[in-house]
């Protein structure tokens, strides 16, 4: 009897020890709006919210929309944090962004209660490393975006000088080209007299032509009728010799004829 009380008793004393370490997990109130604490006020977009393709939950707790999907993700005044390994972070999507370290002092205050406060000099000299790295990607970024607008100025300069010498390049084959016209112009225009001043000396050389050659017909024509002329005075003067020779000889048969009838 004494050992069945005993065991009784143990095992009431489990029963005990195990309803002490059960745990009760209560849903979060989202979209409540009978009496909102902290004072935070109704949800500026409603109870469920859809952004970047995500659906957003308010939390009347903390008074700001938590992330369907991506644990320990809240969205907060138009920036998505998170808590990961101790640390929170920033980013300005809720997929696809650089999520980068924040400082403790930047974080929404409603999100504070909810991880513990922040304290101890380890944390901090981790969140200043973040901070400097975090200034650092920025520098970097501010300095890539100095070179691309640099690259852009280097060669917008580069396309105008191109686009400078192109322009000159054409003006001055355009000044080549209307100086060769005028040339050709100018050349035409010589050829022009030139064949004009050879028509005139040329119908002039045939006008010389044309008074030399009756100037050389007209003395042809005059050394032939002087050659006729002298022709007939030779045949006349051969007639008159020949008429005083006949009247010689004939005046020589008479005196031989008187001289023998003289005898």
């Amino acid at each position: 009897m004494r050992a069945t009380n005993t065991f009784r008793a143990l095992c009431l004393g489990a029963l005990l020890g195990l309803s002490g370490c059960t745990t009760v997990y209560h849903e979060p109130d989202y979209g409540r709006y009978d009496g909102y604490e902290n004072d935070y006020g109704p949800p500026a977009y409603g109870p469920r919210y859809r952004h970047y393709g995500v659906e957003h939950l308010y939390d009347v707790q903390l008074g700001l929309y938590t992330v369907v999907g991506y644990p320990h993700t809240y969205w907060h005044d138009g920036s998505y944090w998170r808590h990961s390994n101790g640390y929170w972070e920033r980013c300005a999507r809720p997929y696809g962004g650089h999520w980068s370290r924040a400082d403790w002092q930047h974080v929404p205050h409603r999100l504070r209660p909810r991880y513990g406060d922040h304290r101890g000099d380890r944390h901090d000299r981790w969140d200043r490393r973040d901070e400097r790295k975090h200034e650092r990607f920025e520098r970097a970024e501010e300095r890539r975006e100095q070179r691309e607008e640099n690259w852009q100025d280097r060669h917008a300069r580069t396309e105008q000088r191109h686009d400078t010498l192109d322009a000159r390049k054409e003006l001055k084959h355009d000044q080549r080209s209307e100086r060769k016209a005028q040339r050709h112009e100018l050349g035409d225009g010589r050829h022009d007299r030139r064949d004009a001043g050879w028509q005139v000396r040329h119908e002039r050389a045939e006008q010389r032509h044309d008074q030399r050659d009756t100037r050389q017909d007209q003395r042809h024509d005059q050394r032939d009728q002087r050659k006729v002329e002298r022709h007939e005075r030779k045949h006349e003067r051969r007639e008159e010799r020949a008429e005083r020779r006949a009247e010689r000889h004939e005046n020589r048969d008479e005196r031989h004829a008187r001289e023998q009838g003289s005898e």
